[in-house]
């Protein structure tokens, strides 16, 4: 089982919080990313390719897709988590990225079911990390996502970290489940 990241999409070139309001495509050194992640899978026997129904993981899926000669699905549990207000605004901005890394680790570190204001809480997250884990099967799979929802999971799925900002896959970064230790590996 595979989380991947979607390749470099627009707003992550501006560095902008980007969730659901904004729906970039992928840039041609996104596509380039996900193009290079073929040669990786192609050593496993994917089954499926689930995706989340934002145009960059859509246009990453397709790449991987057609790649690889698997059909994907959608599933809007895959979305990233809804930021609310801060969607739209400048990741270079530090009390931004201090508002943003407040949240996560209230969810992550400190158990709270904090909301970010105008999006989701802890417990609206958790209810879709349940579809998710549903989706976690022998069967081989990738799930193209997102990189704080991807976080998230990680991080309350029993994978251990020093600092909440380890969990970020990188762009088209990869997280590979790792059965016999009951762990997620991150492959970035």
């Amino acid at each position: 089982m595979f989380l991947q990241r979607h390749g470099e999409c627009v707003t992550n070139r501006m560095k902008v919080f980007t969730c659901r309001k904004l729906d970039p495509s992928l840039t041609e050194t996104g596509r380039r990313q996900i193009e290079n992640r073929v040669l990786y899978y192609g050593s496993f026997d994917i089954e499926r390719i689930v995706t989340s129904p934002s145009k960059r993981a859509i246009e990453s899926a397709e790449i991987l897709s057609s790649r690889l000669g698997i059909d994907y699905q959608t599933n809007e549990c895959l979305l990233e988590i809804d930021v609310g207000d801060l969607e739209g605004e400048s990741e270079r901005d530090p009390e931004n990225l201090q508002r943003f890394f407040s949240v996560i680790k209230d969810w992550l570190i400190r158990s709270k079911n904090t909301r970010f204001p105008g999006g989701e809480s802890k417990d609206d997250v958790e209810e879709r990390l349940k579809v998710l884990d549903s989706l976690i099967s022998s069967n081989p799979a990738i799930l193209v996502g997102h990189a704080t929802l991807f976080a998230v999971f990680l991080g309350t799925r029993g994978n251990s970290f020093e600092r909440v900002e380890h969990l970020f896959l990188a762009r088209a970064g990869i997280a590979r489940y790792c059965p016999g230790a009951r762990t997620w590996s991150i492959e970035s």
